[in-house]
């Protein structure tokens, strides 16, 4: 323990002002990242005034997985910031902080797993979870036809107007882009109609007394009709995997509400996340 401290200790004090024209070896030192029995083991190598870290995660004794990266002094001890790539190529960050009292601190990961970094640990515990793998949002395009239209004059709370299209989807958070082209003919001098989309009749987020969450799109008519392109962009979560219908839904003022006015083909873009 005392070699250990010694070499750490002098590992921040030639890093604050003496620097060795050539490469010094400051040691090797080995930590378990508790609560996981992964031990990892680093040598200090001194370049110039830079300090590099090597070795290897023991990964619980089924393996090696190659270490690397750099050590600065920090309050009282040192920091560690390293890479640990896996057999499946699959690498963890990780960044820790050491006492030179104890030699040993806290470590956390770019998962946001967090724990102590025990110096000497004996490697009790399970093995350190996989680094998450970093997914592209998967894309569904579907498209849709037909005119439709709401039965006119005042409709609140909001109420399903149609169904736009199915879709399978593996479940989490997913984000729903609909485009359109709406048209609305007052019914009393003024109107207006909000639409809205939603999975399986189930709204992106809480809703107001008229039914709606705050995405819709908004057609507002004076004295005569009035048409426009639309769209919403609306955010879910906590959606189960399967079969899952998009629906539009409807709330007017004093008017009827026509969605895809003309029966163009139109399109709603469903971009999936994973987890949550």
């Amino acid at each position: 323990m005392r070699m250990a401290i010694r070499g750490l200790a002098g590992l921040v004090l030639v890093v604050g002002g003496w620097t060795p024209a050539h490469a010094q070896v400051v040691g090797t030192f080995a930590w378990q990242t508790q609560p996981y029995c992964n031990i990892v083991t680093l040598t200090v190598v001194q370049q110039g005034p830079q300090y590099q870290v090597i070795g290897h995660d023991n990964l619980c004794g089924a393996g090696t997985a190659p270490v690397i990266g750099t050590a600065a002094p920090s309050s009282g001890g040192v920091q560690f910031g390293f890479t640990i790539t896996r057999p499946d190529g699959r690498a963890a960050h990780l960044s820790a902080d050491i006492s030179l009292v104890t030699l040993s601190g806290t470590w956390t990961d770019d998962d946001a797993r967090t724990g102590t970094f025990a110096f000497g640990g004996v490697g009790a515990g399970a093995e350190r979870p996989a680094p998450a793998v970093a997914r592209q949002p998967g894309v569904t395009v579907l498209t849709y036809t037909g005119i439709t239209t709401s039965g006119g004059g005042t409709i609140t709370p909001a109420v399903k107007l149609r169904d736009l299209a199915t879709f399978t989807s593996r479940g989490g958070a997913l984000r729903v882009y609909w485009h359109s082209h709406l048209a609305t003919m007052p019914s009393g001098g003024f109107g207006g109609c909000n639409m809205q989309v939603r999975i399986d009749g189930q709204a992106s987020g809480p809703l107001d007394a008229a039914g709606l969450t705050g995405d819709e799109a908004v057609l507002i008519a004076g004295a005569s009709k009035a048409d426009a392109p639309a769209t919403s962009t609306a955010w879910f979560t906590g959606v189960p995997a399967g079969q899952h219908t998009i629906e539009l839904w409807v709330r007017s003022v004093t008017a009827g509400c026509t969605d895809n006015a003309g029966g163009f083909r139109r399109r709603v873009i469903v971009e999936e996340f994973g987890a949550p």
